[in-house]
C-alpha cells in the first residue's frame, strides 16, 4: 500500500513539473485597491499637501476657493476643491475652512489679496497674512489653480504661511480629460481626443488577452496583461477587472480606469476601455500640451 502512496506521489510530481513556466515578477508586490485615475492623482496629490504641512507641525489651514489661470471658475475647479478639502479632512489630522466658511467670516477679500500674490509669484504682506491667520485661527493657506491643455488638466497648489506670507510649499498634478473631467468642464466632444483609435496620433488601441506583453515605450515601459476577471465580484461590490504589470508594478484596473506616467519630459496615460470574455482593450495616448501644439505649428511662409 506504502509502495502504491508513493508512485502517486511521485506522479503528481512529474505532472507539475511538466507546465509550461509562468510569468514571476521580480518583484512580488502586494495587491491594492487602484482608484480611478481622477481620484489617484487627487489622492496623490492630497497627500504630498499633507506631508508638507505635518513637517511644519501645521494641522489648521484653510482652503481658498480653486480657480482656472485666467481666474474663472467652474464645476471642475468646485469638484477638485472640494475632493482636496475632504481627503485633508478625512486624515483626522487636519481642522480645514472651506471656501464657503471664508464668505460667512467676510475674510475672502484677504485671501483674494494672498490669491493675487501667489499668481503674480510674489509674497503677501505679513500683516496681511497675519490678519487671516488669527481671524480664522488657521497656520496656512492652500491656494489651487488648474491649467487646461489639449488633453488633461493641471492642478497646481501652493501652500502659503500665515506667519510669514510666504509660499512653503507646493505640488501638481497632471489630469487626464476622462469622461467625467470633460463633463465638468462642459466639453461636448467628450472622450473624442483621450482615444483617437489605432494609429492615431496621440494614441492607440491595444487589443489583448490573459498572459500577453506590450511595449509601450520601447525599452522603457512594457504592459504585461496577467489575468483578465470578466465577472463582477458580488462581496468586493466590484465590477469587471484587470490585474496587470507596468513593467515591475502590479495594478488592478476597472473599467475607465487610468494610469498617467511621465517619461523623458512626456507623460502618458493608459486607460481600461472594455472588457470582454477574457480580451481586454486598452488606449495608450501621449498627452498633449502647448509645446506639443508649438511643435505641429508649420512653419510661416517666406
Amino acid at each position: 500500500m506504502k509502495q502504491w502512496v508513493f508512485v502517486v506521489v511521485l506522479l503528481v510530481l512529474a505532472t507539475a513539473c511538466a507546465r509550461p513556466p509562468q510569468y514571476v515578477p521580480s518583484k512580488k508586490p502586494a495587491r491594492f485597491s487602484y482608484e480611478s485615475g481622477v481620484d489617484g492623482q487627487i489622492s496623490t496629490l492630497s497627500t504630498q499637501v499633507a506631508k508638507q504641512l505635518t513637517r511644519r507641525r501645521i494641522r489648521r489651514v484653510a482652503v481658498k476657493e480653486f480657480t482656472r489661470i485666467d481666474g474663472k471658475r467652474k464645476q471642475l475647479e468646485k469638484y477638485l476643491e472640494m475632493e482636496v478639502s475632504d481627503k485633508l479632512f478625512k486624515t483626522g489630522y487636519f481642522t480645514v475652512v472651506r471656501s464657503e466658511m471664508l464668505d460667512a467670516t467676510g475674510e475672502d477679500s484677504i485671501l483674494g489679496l494672498v490669491e493675487s500674490a501667489v499668481t503674480k509669484n510674489s509674497d503677501i504682506k505679513e500683516e496681511d497674512a497675519r490678519k487671516v491667520g488669527r481671524a480664522l485661527n488657521i497656520d496656512a493657506i492652500v491656494v489651487g489653480h488648474t491649467v487646461v491643455l489639449g488633453s488633461a488638466v493641471k492642478l497646481s497648489i501652493q501652500l502659503i504661511s500665515t506667519s510669514t506670507g510666504s509660499v512653503f510649499g507646493s505640488a501638481s498634478a497632471m489630469i487626464a480629460k476622462d469622461r467625467n473631467i470633460r463633463t465638468l468642464l462642459d466639453e461636448k466632444a467628450a472622450g473624442k481626443a483621450a482615444s483617437l483609435g489605432r494609429n492615431g496620433e496621440y494614441g492607440d488601441f491595444i487589443n489583448t488577452g490573459e498572459n500577453q506583453y506590450h511595449e509601450l515605450v520601447p525599452d522603457l515601459y512594457t504592459l504585461y496583461v496577467k489575468q483578465v476577471n470578466d465577472q463582477m465580484d458580488l462581496f468586493a461590490e466590484t465590477g469587471p477587472t484587470v490585474e496587470v504589470f507596468l513593467n515591475d508594478e502590479y495594478k488592478v484596473l476597472g473599467l475607465d480606469e487610468m494610469v498617467t506616467f511621465t517619461l523623458d519630459e512626456k507623460t502618458y496615460v493608459l486607460t481600461l476601455r472594455k472588457i470582454s470574455g477574457r480580451n481586454a482593450v486598452f488606449s495608450f495616448a501621449k498627452l498633449r500640451n502647448a509645446s506639443d501644439d508649438e511643435e505641429a505649428q508649420a512653419p510661416p511662409e517666406p
